[in-house]
């Protein structure tokens, strides 16, 4: 049974540090981020991935996405094209979810065929903070059964999902009810794959509809 906290008015030292510690073990929580509850745990660790995906009931081939503490996080696992970098001075922190190619230090088991990872900075400190001091990117996926709506509020996640997390973090209802924005490259052209917070006519007043496929 996951072990719960109250975190609207924030973690303790001692409360991040079992939290922190839990997840380099190979742990796996729900927790808030700036669009919807996720299901975060260590990218790095393949172990933590698959439990992930059994605990999701996702389908193999369907990657996750990933958080990362800051640009330079994201730099050190992915290269940023410069449309990458107009896009993550905008909208990072933020809802805006970027799929990139894929550095050789990335775990083979995380990129997707086509080589690229999809990765965000998140406008939620806490998630930042737990990237920051795991030192690894957190997956991101949101915290319901694959095909089933994401939820905004822990009472709207499914019992098969948060009976086998290790910590459950509430923070009551998110403001958001719409998942991130998850764009690509293609041709050197922006490919919206999905439109969520962050709309498709603000990627392009950033940088310009031409630029969208």
């Amino acid at each position: 049974m996951a072990r719960e906290l109250d975190i609207r008015t924030g973690l303790l030292p001692d409360e991040f540090e079992r939290v922190l510690a839990t997840l380099k073990q190979g742990g796996v929580i729900i927790a808030p981020t700036d669009t919807l509850y996720g299901l975060l745990g260590d990218a790095f660790q393949e172990r933590v991935v698959r439990r992930i995906f059994a605990i999701k009931q996702r389908p193999q081939g369907m990657p996750l996405p990933l958080i990362c503490a800051n640009v330079e996080q994201v730099a050190g696992i992915a290269e940023l094209p410069p449309l990458a970098k107009t896009l993550a001075q905008r909208f990072w922190p933020g809802p805006l979810t970027i799929a990139l190619p894929a550095r050789d230090s990335v775990p083979d088991y995380l990129p997707a065929e086509d080589g690229t990872v999809a990765v965000r900075v998140p406008a939620h400190e806490l998630c930042r903070q737990l990237a920051e001091a795991l030192g690894h990117p957190l997956t991101a996926t949101s915290a319901n059964l694959s095909g089933q709506p994401a939820a905004n509020r822990i009472e709207a996640i499914a019992e098969a999902v948060r009976r086998q997390v290790d910590w459950l973090l509430q923070a009551g209802p998110l403001p958001h009810t719409q998942p991130s924005t998850i764009i690509g490259f293609v041709n050197e052209k922006i490919k919206l794959y999905r439109e969520g917070v962050i709309s498709r006519r603000e990627i392009g007043e950033s940088v310009g509809e031409h630029n969208i496929e």
